[in-house]
């Protein structure tokens, strides 16, 4: 699947979570929390680099409005920390990771399904995301074999402060009275590049990739007809 398509998807489903948002049928509810966990980071880059997960932290505030029997809209912004982790085979002592500082916008839609103590959901939508600056790079390479692996990405400057790209997961909702907990798995696909792309770049595509697995506390806030 092209960019191009990537990008329409994303446009597509920015409009759904709104048109959700405009229509109202059924009692309102809505909820505010915490959330947090980790992602499981790497880039995409082509060409491709043969990389390992790294794992970073990922903590925010969550808004969530129902509106519907079984769809609504959620809002998060959150820290999130991404990179990547090389992977070199011949050398089982080598070891580069950079990592990056991120705040991201998801807004999803929200579909659920269940009883009122236990629901099953789906979030699916665009998430936007601006990159703090905070560039970090942790490497023990030391013998001359390992030297010469060393590429452009491993000190070349991000380009694009702004990412963007579809997230998209389900977990489980255990609600007690005015309250929720919740877990979750997602799976983030960037549509963006953070390093140069033009003909004269090194690499053609470098887009951000995670999966998370997270936590959420929910206050809700009572439902108005």
């Amino acid at each position: 699947m092209t960019k191009k398509a990537l990008i329409i998807i994303f446009c597509f489903l920015f409009s759904v979570s709104f048109r959700t948002f405009s229509q109202k049928k059924f009692p309102t509810e809505h909820s505010i929390g915490i959330t947090g966990g980790v992602n499981l980071c790497k880039v995409s880059m082509q060409p491709d680099v043969v990389q390992d997960f790294k794992m970073g932290e990922t903590f925010g505030v969550v808004y969530r409005y129902i509106e519907e029997k079984f769809f609504g809209i959620q809002a998060e912004l959150l820290y999130a920390k991404r990179g990547w982790k090389d992977r070199l085979e011949d050398f089982p002592n080598y070891h580069f990771e950079r990592s990056f500082d991120y705040i991201e916008l998801p807004i999803m839609s929200h579909i659920f399904f269940g009883n009122n103590r236990v629901k099953g959901f789906v979030n699916l939508g665009p998430s936007i995301s601006y990159y703090l600056g905070n560039d970090k790079i942790n490497t023990n390479i030391i013998s001359p074999e390992e030297m010469a692996f060393e590429t452009t990405h491993h000190g070349l400057a991000i380009s694009n402060r702004f990412d963007y790209g579809i997230i998209g997961g389900g977990g489980l909702e255990l609600r007690f009275g005015k309250n929720s907990f919740i877990i979750e798995g997602r799976y983030y696909f960037g549509l963006g590049d953070i390093f140069p792309n033009e003909k004269r770049d090194y690499f053609e595509s470098s887009a951000h990739q995670y999966v998370s697995i997270k936590a959420a506390y929910l206050f809700h806030l009572g439902k108005k007809k």
